[in-house]
């Protein structure tokens, strides 16, 4: 992180005049999707904005114009004591209904992307299935417990909700609140483009039948990550408080492929607690 984000150095200190938004937020909760519509840029609109630092791209993210300034910082880098005086307001993102997309932005824009050895593993995940399967479940169960520590324990005033920060509406909300400004065209077109390369469908239900969980997603979007399975499994023992130790199934020893009818056949396959 740049050391202006926390440190109170007068000597780093600019124009109190000029304040500078910051956004702060878990990986996969949208902070530089937020902090590209504060800044009304023209950068690239993609599944994921921030574009840094990806095996494909070594090099700086290519030169976009803005007509305001904002910075981000990922909520495990900052420390509300230390942050610089010239950032205000300070906006925190937090997801209540929509764990399950923050959770899947997480694995898909972050997780398989930073990592270049992930990434290359990931593009033929089919051939290690079982590493992958293993390796999405504890990032959804890590992240799971996450995002819901952060909400109970959250600081900072100023709160932006995920759930609805694909909504033109809300971010015109957002910017009159904390802003005091309009939103532009500009600004409504990347709401809009950015909301159509996200998850088409919701995981923010209640289920907690198998069959429900898995009739939500379309079968070429679950055959097309590993992600799915694991979230169905997940989210299943999660609704119905089921430990892992009651497993009477192991994708380990399975001969069967991991596809929705193995999914509801093992539903029925745990012991009593």
């Amino acid at each position: 992180m740049n050391s202006t984000l926390i440190c109170r150095d007068p000597s780093l200190r600019t124009d109190n005049s000029k304040l500078v938004p910051l956004v702060i937020f878990r990986e996969g909760l949208g902070g530089h999707y937020l902090k590209s519509l504060i800044e009304d840029s023209d950068q690239e609109i993609g599944f994921r904005i921030d574009q840094r630092s990806t095996p494909t791209n070594l090099t700086p993210a290519p030169k976009y114009h803005k007509k305001y300034s904002c910075e981000c910082a990922h909520l495990k880098d900052v420390d509300l004591e230390q942050i610089h005086p010239n950032f205000d307001p300070i906006l925190t993102i937090q997801v209540h209904e929509k764990i399950y997309h923050g959770i899947y932005n997480n694995f898909h824009k972050k997780l398989i992307v930073e990592d270049a050895g992930l990434a290359a593993s990931f593009a033929r995940w089919p051939d290690q299935a079982k590493f992958w399967y293993d390796t999405a479940f504890y990032n959804i169960k890590e992240y799971y417990m996450l995002f819901q520590q952060d909400r109970e324990r959250n600081t900072f005033p100023n709160v932006i909700d995920f759930d609805h920060m694909l909504e033109i509406s809300y971010i015109e909300k957002v910017f009159k609140q904390y802003l005091d400004r309009d939103i532009s065209e500009n600004i409504c077109y990347r709401v809009d483009a950015y909301a159509k390369l996200q998850l088409a469908y919701d995981l923010a239900g209640k289920e907690t039948d198998m069959h429900d969980i898995l009739d939500v997603i379309p079968d070429p979007e679950f055959e097309r990550t590993p992600w799915f399975a694991s979230y169905c499994i997940f989210k299943y023992e999660s609704a119905n408080k089921i430990e892992e130790w009651q497993r009477l199934w192991s994708i380990d020893t399975s001969n069967q492929p991991i596809n929705k009818d193995w999914l509801r056949n093992i539903s029925n396959q745990y012991c009593p607690s």
